[in-house]
């Protein structure tokens, strides 16, 4: 499902341009528990991460989502014309839950990793932790991490880099698959999948895209830029 907002920016040269912000809900996913390496959990109700801390009990989890992102290119062609637009930004929308499964760590903050995996042929029903370091070794980039406060509810929207291979997938109409991860030994973070009851609660990308400037609005810009650079000297 992929949703759409119009942000308006307000350009130094003086003309208001809307930016895109497409949003798309997690089309898979699934935790994968270290301490059950063998077992698949791609239906239940909430995604999980923890590092290896004396604090996570129950050992180091990940959890592994896929969007599907066919149609963002040929949607933001038809706002902006055939490749006049570029991304501004990546985000992953994540909503923090109680850990109510016996499989799962207490919340606790800490720093959260995000990678775009190469390979998106992993199944939701039946990818497991023994499993991932298949998929793992087609490839991999980081899409940087994010800081998570320990919080066991709450909906935010945590900015990506924007690594050339989700770029790949993106400007292709591909699948795209993202690895959540320890960050630190200490964190573990709840959020609600792909199932869970409330959609708006669901994990999801939200793609934010602008025109291309004109050659024409960044000159006018730059000479302006001058111009009052100028005036002020008097």
């Amino acid at each position: 499902m992929i949703q759409r907002a119009l942000v308006f920016l307000f350009c130094a040269s003086g003309i208001l341009e809307a930016a895109t912000t497409l949003s798309v809900v997690a089309s898979s996913d699934a935790y994968l528990s270290s301490a059950n390496a063998s077992s698949n959990f791609g239906n239940a109700g909430a995604l999980s991460l923890a590092g290896n801390g004396t604090g996570n009990v129950v050992g180091p989890l990940s959890s592994i989502l896929r969007f599907d992102l066919s149609t963002i290119a040929s949607s933001l062609d038809s706002t902006y014309g055939t490749g006049g637009w570029m991304v501004d930004q990546v985000q992953l929308q994540l909503t923090s839950a109680t850990p109510q499964n016996p499989n799962f760590n207490p919340n606790a903050a800490g720093a959260v990793a995000v990678d775009w995996l190469t390979s998106d042929s992993w199944t939701e029903g039946t990818i497991t932790w023994a499993g991932l370091p298949g998929v793992v070794s087609a490839g991999s980039e980081s899409m940087g991490t994010f800081s998570y406060g320990g919080s066991n509810s709450g909906t935010v929207a945590h900015t990506l880099q924007n690594g050339t291979g989700f770029l790949a997938d993106l400007l292709s109409g591909s699948l795209a698959s993202l690895l959540l991860s320890a960050g630190d030994p200490n964190v573990s973070m709840t959020i609600n999948s792909r199932n869970f009851g409330t959609p708006a609660n669901r994990p999801y990308l939200l793609i934010t895209a602008s025109a291309i400037p004109e050659s024409g609005k960044v000159a006018l810009l730059m000479f302006g830029s001058f111009a009052l650079m100028l005036r002020r000297r008097r």
